[in-house]
């Protein structure tokens, strides 16, 4: 309300210098200019935000495209090393009875070559 007083002031302090009108239409023609340009201002940001949510949505698609492809490749790598882990294991598996097969053998023949000691010192004669 201030600004708008001091503008009356102005007006009427311009009273002699000017018609009344011109003034008012000078007055009215800068609102009408400050107000075009406001506007042109204004659509200007609303076009640029509609520019951005255009580039947002494909964005927003290839980003859920990258995820869906992530997890698929994901999914394929855990598979994988299941399998992987599965052959491993069962690698494993035979490595230990093919280990334990042995150490059996191993004990078995050392079984029988303490026997086989033990008979020879319990019967010297029947060895000879």
């Amino acid at each position: 309300m201030e600004n708008r007083y001091k503008l009356v002031q102005n007006i009427s302090a311009l009273d002699g210098v000017y018609p009344t009108g011109i003034i008012r239409r000078r007055l009215g023609m800068k609102r009408s200019l400050t107000a075009l340009f406001c506007s042109y201002f204004l659509i200007g940001a609303a076009l640029a935000d509609q520019g951005v949510i255009d580039k947002t949505e494909p964005a927003l698609e290839r980003g859920a495209e990258a995820t869906a492809h992530g997890i698929k490749r994901g999914v394929e790598a855990t598979g994988r090393g299941i399998k992987r882990g599965a052959e491993a294991a069962g690698h494993g598996i035979e490595v230990g009875l093919s280990a334990a097969a042995r150490g059996i053998r191993r004990g078995a023949e050392a079984t029988g070559h303490a026997l086989q000691k033990a008979a020879e010192k319990v019967s010297p004669s029947s060895g000879a």
